[in-house]
């Protein structure tokens, strides 16, 4: 049932993931599982306590019973709280794994996957990852557990009275009949939500990107208000997942409020006649309530897993798909020393099927050669160089480098040989060195000034307050447009 969403490819890469922490996962069961025998333990000592030791009026009886008693809640104290930490380590290892895979492997997407991603959409399915885990966590230490708990607590229920026992499981298939009456419309609800979570996050992000158009424009007002109709959105859909959780929760507390007044009126009648004990009754009525947190669990176990399947669905679509390229085959193409040429053949080339921006291009251009290619805005001057960089592929034709169609070369390797200074330089919140080296090793960092500052950039960097190792602010906030284009031009010389 719980691979039941998930196609063969899907369940093989999430066992994958279930089997890196199973020993983790299978510790955390067992301590969970002993501590609840542990507080069942302690249920059955009542009785004891009150049908036995109490009336014998021993006084030795009773300070061993309080005794052993207190061992077993100290155990229980030890064995939860070392579950409890399993479980934060588990939750920390997994996730971070989790994150690492997604986010290289959507480094390694060509671009026209990010021309079709917002940035709010993407890092609303990195919070997915929160999702996932949980569920894992869910299953594993909430779904088992809480089965293997009720079980048990069956068990010692039934040696008590088979009756109460059997009252108290008729809330099971109670539970899981609202649930699957709710499982469709929670479906849509969480649905909505991360989508209205995905453009709430977008429209943060560009607002807080271009806040000098805005202000330029004195736009404040229009931005506050699409804003709030965004956040708005949001939060209807929030309203309407909480509205729903709410009559799940009202009328599953109705229907066990139900079951625990029969269950305690037959417990009552039992006792009155005297096929129950002061202590049984007890017993029976603390065991039997304990058991309503696993059977809830259970009954609204497709409910909880709702949202991951969509958190599940949502991040898998990414990794699912084709990396850019394949870095084993690509290190085994031919890799240039040294541009001589470059050649379009008869490209041709369109972001929309409807709309041909290239079309038969053709031209060389060889080493040492000045080149300007001009036009109007949106003739596709930066897509030529987007095409030199493979950063996409002509629908026809050839892109050459030393007579060689590009596809047969090393991508990595071609790359490493072309450097672009755009209009809009794109920087880091990182040091001023390190967006020029993309460099975090210290002796690279190294070269890189020693070869800069022979180049004569160490006049205009160690202007700055910190020199190469100003931190550079969100966008370059800090910097003026001259002294972005500076360090972008340093970098591709490097």
């Amino acid at each position: 049932m719980i691979f039941k969403f998930l196609n063969t490819k899907k369940s093989n890469w999430f066992i994958a993931i279930l089997k890196k922490d199973i020993k983790l996962l299978i510790g955390t069961i067992i301590l969970g599982l002993m501590a609840s025998l542990l507080g069942m333990a302690v249920a059955v000592f009542s009785q004891k306590l009150i049908d036995t030791i109490i009336p014998s009026h021993s006084l030795n009886k009773l300070f061993i019973g309080l005794s052993i008693a207190a061992g077993i809640l100290l155990l229980k104290i030890a064995v939860t709280t070392t579950q409890q930490y399993l479980v934060a380590r588990h939750n920390r290892v997994f996730n971070l794994r989790l994150i690492d895979e997604f986010f290289k492997s959507m480094l390694f997407l060509p671009k026209s996957f990010f021309d079709a991603y917002t940035t709010g959409a993407l890092t609303a399915r990195m919070n997915d990852s929160a999702s996932i885990q949980q569920t894992i966590s869910y299953i594993a230490n909430t779904l088992v557990l809480n089965a293997l708990i009720l079980i048990a607590s069956s068990f010692v229920i039934f040696f008590y009275s088979v009756e109460i026992g059997l009252i108290a499981l008729t809330t099971l298939p109670l539970f899981s009949a609202i649930a699957i009456i709710y499982k469709k419309k929670i479906a849509v609800n969480v649905r909505k939500v991360m989508e209205a979570n995905a453009k709430k996050e977008s429209n943060y992000i560009t607002t807080i990107q271009n806040t000098d158009i805005i202000k330029t424009h004195n736009k404040e007002e229009m931005f506050a208000g699409i804003n709030h109709d965004t956040y708005g959105d949001f939060q209807k859909n929030v309203f309407k997942s909480t509205m729903t959780g709410l009559s799940i929760g009202s009328l599953s507390e109705l229907c066990g409020t139900f079951i625990y007044i029969i269950m305690l009126s037959y417990a009552s009648y039992q006792m009155i006649i005297g096929n129950l004990t002061i202590g049984k009754f007890t017993a029976t009525i603390t065991i039997t309530t304990s058991m309503f947190g696993p059977i809830v669990t259970l009954g609204f176990a497709m409910l909880q897993l709702q949202g991951a399947r969509i958190a599940f669905d949502r991040m898998y679509e990414i990794l699912s798909l084709e990396p850019e390229y394949n870095k084993d085959q690509d290190k085994r193409k031919l890799c240039l020393e040294r541009v001589t040429s470059v050649e379009f053949n008869h490209a041709f080339f369109s972001y929309r099927k409807d709309r041909e921006l290239l079309k038969d291009l053709n031209f060389k251009v060889t080493r040492g050669d000045m080149f300007c290619i001009f036009g109007k805005n949106g003739c596709g001057k930066s897509t030529i160089l987007k095409l030199l960089m493979y950063l996409y592929r002509p629908d026809q034709g050839e892109v050459k480098f030393n007579g060689i169609d590009l596809k047969n070369l090393s991508i990595s390797g071609v790359r490493e040989k072309i450097a672009i200074v755009s209009q809009q330089s794109k920087l880091f919140d990182k040091t001023v060195i390190e967006n020029i080296c993309l460099e975090t090793d210290y002796h690279e960092a190294q070269k890189a000034m020693e070869f800069l500052n022979s180049l004569g950039f160490d006049i205009y960097i160690n202007k700055l307050p910190e020199g190469y190792h100003t931190l550079i602010y969100e966008n370059g906030e800090n910097l003026s447009g001259g002294q972005k284009q500076l360090i972008s031009l340093a970098r591709a010389l490097l």
